[in-house]
């Protein structure tokens, strides 16, 4: 979603920005724009509307972009699964929720540039992402462990684990 001010060419001297870092320009302006004072309530209004248009838009191609990574870390397998989040494959899930957890805190600083917030964002979902796969195949490893021959597998329809031998209560 480009404006028609903004051209496709880069001006002499400038970089060539791809379509996420033009989008990521424009918002940026935008809400710069949105920190004068004295800007009228109407420019500000339609300034708002553009940058919600900016920023759906950044989110679609953030989207996309996690789809294809997706796609091309399951044909890859697990080996290139740690590459996504700046760590190594074998990562524990702990160390993973750790640099999860550090990152979130970093979001919630308000004074960080948008630049920042949208890469941390996209850190976040890396990680978030990385943990749930953890956490879905452990469940699965439980599952197939936990599961009797003749079990369909699913959790639904294992019967509940045996109570302890002793008259102990159990520990939680």
């Amino acid at each position: 979603m480009t404006t028609g001010s903004q051209s496709e060419t880069p001006a002499a001297g400038t970089p060539d920005l791809g379509p996420f870092e033009r989008l990521q320009a424009e918002l940026e302006a935008a809400v710069a724009k949105l920190g004068e004072e004295d800007l009228p309530l109407e420019e500000r209004l339609a300034l708002h509307a553009k940058a919600v248009g900016l920023h759906a838009r950044l989110e679609e191609l953030l989207g996309e972009a996690r789809e294809r990574a997706a796609a091309v870390e399951q044909a890859e397998g697990s080996e290139g699964a740690g590459g996504a989040t700046g760590g190594r494959a074998d990562e524990p899930y702990e160390v993973l929720h750790t640099r999860l957890q550090a990152v979130v805190e970093r979001l919630e600083d308000s004074d960080l540039a948008l630049s920042e917030v949208v890469r941390l964002h996209g850190e976040a979902h890396r990680l978030a992402a990385r943990c749930d796969h953890l956490l879905k195949t452990a469940q699965g490893r439980v599952d197939r462990l936990t599961s009797r021959p003749g079990d369909s597998g699913s959790r639904d329809s294992a019967p509940p684990p045996d109570p302890p031998e002793d008259d102990e209560e159990a520990p939680f």
